[in-house]
């Protein structure tokens, strides 16, 4: 049994039971009204959810929970190299993306809620005097070709919306990138005149906190990788024997594992105040998620460099599992850009303090 199949049935039970614990709730939703801050988040989160975007979700209770709730999950998922529940359902659009803005089209008609519960119960009821349908491509750093549903935040000119698209309708079809990462599959996906099955009406605020989640997750699994690339070379430099003695105990071994160590260190502390941000609605969250992206993806090319450095030629053969994670890293390191384009980005925001006051809206 490899090393990745024995960490993924270890943490099978940790994402069981968080599933169970934070995701065995149903949010019950009435009338889907607009709002601001805080409440804006709650309302668009749920809403997302119910439309396939968080695919664990179960429907045995009415206890809300929050996004902030589910975050362990992603990293969890990241130390076991599993798909991850947040892109298990395909999550695209502008505000995601810039650099491959699609050129999405939406015909948009009269679209109302006439009440009901979604989740757990009866879909609902939209009136639309004119189909909805959307044109264009969306390019999916971490899709999945199997995803059932596409959650596109689309502008309109009434305000901002979240357009829900089922892929297996003609007009919609995905094209696998090729990539060596075993766990991710870029995506292509066009869409000509598809028909979404659901329009969720919003404003700019709440669907802007789509990116947000988007980033956060991404964090969170990154530190998971992270960890799993310490343990891997911690464990492989106590065993693996040379001159007499295990490698680990030679100092510029046990630099670059400490090394290692701080950097994994460092997302967690990132993480740990991402988290808080969010819960908070701290107005930082932008600002701070931006900066975050720059770290973590030096720290996830640097910590696989100097992980394969620790075992030498034999991990980046099929024989060990450190070349799956790395080749995930750099999967991972590649989504949000260079940590130089990062950089560029805290920068232009610094020099534009009043964006910050919507920051979460441009993650």
């Amino acid at each position: 049994m490899s090393m990745v199949t024995e960490t993924k049935d270890a943490t099978s039970d940790l994402i069981g039971s968080a599933a169970t614990e934070l995701l065995g709730r149903v949010w019950q939703i009435g009338e889907l009204r607009k709002g601001s801050g805080l409440d804006a988040a709650r309302t668009a989160w749920p809403a997302a959810a119910a439309a396939g975007w968080f695919s664990l979700l179960d429907t045995a209770s009415a206890e809300k929970i929050e996004f902030a709730d589910v975050l362990p999950t992603f990293r969890a998922a990241g130390t076991a190299l599993l798909a991850g529940p947040l892109f298990s359902a395909a999550v695209a659009g502008p505000s995601l993306f810039p650099d491959a803005a699609p050129d999405l089209r939406f015909d948009d008609g009269s679209v109302a809620f006439s009440g009901g519960g979604w989740v757990g119960g009866p879909r609902p009821r939209l009136r639309m005097p004119t189909k909805s349908t959307v044109s264009g491509q969306v390019v999916l750093p971490e899709g999945d070709p199997a995803a059932r549903y596409l959650v596109l935040p689309v502008g309109l000119s009434y305000g901002a919306a979240l357009a829900i698209v089922a892929t297996g309708q003609p007009g919609v079809v995905i094209r696998r990138l090729p990539t060596p990462d075993a766990v991710w599959s870029p995506c292509v996906v066009s869409l000509d005149g598809a028909e979404a099955a659901a329009l969720i009406a919003g404003d700019n605020e709440a669907v802007g906190w789509l990116p947000t989640w988007h980033g956060c997750a991404w964090a969170l699994r990154s530190a998971g990788v992270l960890n799993a690339l310490v343990d891997l070379a911690v464990d492989y430099a106590k065993t693996r024997e040379q001159f007499g003695g295990p490698i680990g105990r030679f100092q510029a071994v046990a630099h670059i594992l400490a090394d290692m160590a701080v950097q994994a260190a460092t997302v967690d502390n990132v993480c740990s105040w991402l988290e808080q941000l969010l819960r908070t609605n701290d107005q930082r969250l932008g600002h701070t998620l931006q900066t975050a992206h720059g770290h973590i993806t030096t720290c996830l090319r640097d910590c696989a460099e100097k992980a394969l450095q620790v075992f030498g030629g034999i991990g980046f053969t099929n024989e060990c599992d450190l070349h799956l994670y790395m080749k995930h890293a750099l999967q991972l390191s590649s989504i949000y850009g260079t940590a130089d384009q990062a950089a560029r980005e805290v920068g232009l925001r610094s020099l534009a303090p009043k964006h910050l006051a919507h920051s979460h809206d441009a993650c």
